[in-house]
């Protein structure tokens, strides 16, 4: 039968809805089938040793992941907060998942194994130094085996982060890594010099990581920029300490070869007091430049 040509055909709208589900199952299935391709699943276990509910993040001192990193304290992120069961406290021991994508990793289903208030605990991170205090200065020894006086060698603004070569999560030292090239790149191309702008990354693992171990790491980084520089506290445990408690970063195990850190950056003026303090690995790259443009506005005037 042929139809009056105003005639219009209608689908039921029970139809579009069912169709329009389908297409978010299969969209949501898709999507999860390519995290699921990109991603790697490492089973965990360790101790609780502190949380942030407000950055989604838990500390944990877990034990050897295998096949993938050694035995260390970390802070790891929480995709689901509500997730993590309740009356969770500092002490227990957890097992988890470690879900590691390209340059992200989280932690999920985590499970109480048992309450362990008694478990060994570590001594708070250190005060950090405010805004306009003087930060202190330190020598060290860079990629190339030469003496580096923070003072002395690096004039202008300082952006300084703390590393160690083989941190394997990569939300954190080499997120900073990361964000230290694209930042000594971007100025350097602006035309800001090394005598106006150093960022410097300083090692706390003063036992494996000499300088030729920086140099082997680093090194074909290093050799396209003169802007940042990368130092060995090889031997220089003492201005380590002094240097590192000042930025409010932490670190312990490196005797014990099981590295355990926190991570902050920190944006010291010429005249080597702090301009500010960046706390963690996931500050933004933005963030730095507007603290930076400011501070050479500042050095300007």
């Amino acid at each position: 039968m042929v139809q009056p040509a105003n005639h219009v055909n209608v689908i039921p709208i029970t139809r579009w809805v069912i169709v329009a589900a389908l297409l978010v199952a299969i969209n949501a299935v898709a999507v999860q089938a390519a995290v699921l391709v990109d991603s790697t699943v490492y089973p965990a276990t360790g101790i609780l040793e502190d949380g942030d509910p407000g950055r989604s993040e838990l500390l944990i001192r877990h034990e050897a992941i295998e096949g993938y990193m050694s035995a260390m304290t970390m802070l790891f992120k929480v995709r689901d907060w509500d997730a993590l069961p309740g009356g969770l406290y500092e002490g227990d021991s957890v097992v988890f998942e470690l879900v590691v994508l390209p340059g992200d990793a989280y932690i999920r289903n985590l499970v109480i194994l048992r309450p362990n208030p008694l478990a060994p605990r570590f001594e708070p991170a250190m005060s950090a130094l405010h805004p306009g205090q003087t930060f202190p200065t330190g020598r060290f020894t860079d990629s190339y085996g030469r003496r580096y006086d923070l003072r002395q060698r690096a004039k202008g603004l300082r952006f300084i982060s703390f590393i160690f070569t083989r941190c394997p999560l990569p939300t954190m030292c080499p997120l900073v890594d990361q964000k230290h090239a694209t930042m000594a790149d971007l100025y350097a191309k602006e035309g800001v010099g090394p005598a106006q702008l150093k960022f410097i990354s300083i090692s706390f693992d003063y036992r494996y990581d000499t300088p030729e171990v920086l140099d082997e790491h680093y090194g074909w980084r290093l050799r396209r920029k003169g802007n940042w520089a990368v130092l060995s506290s090889v031997g220089h445990e003492d201005d380590l300490r002094t240097v590192a408690g000042a930025a409010g970063v932490e670190f312990w195990g490196i005797e014990e070869d099981e590295v355990r850190h926190t991570m902050n950056s920190v944006l010291i003026d010429e005249s080597g007091k702090v301009v500010r303090l960046f706390s963690g690995s996931d500050w933004a790259i933005q963030e730095a430049r507007d603290a930076i443009s400011q501070a050479l506005e500042n050095a300007n005037d």
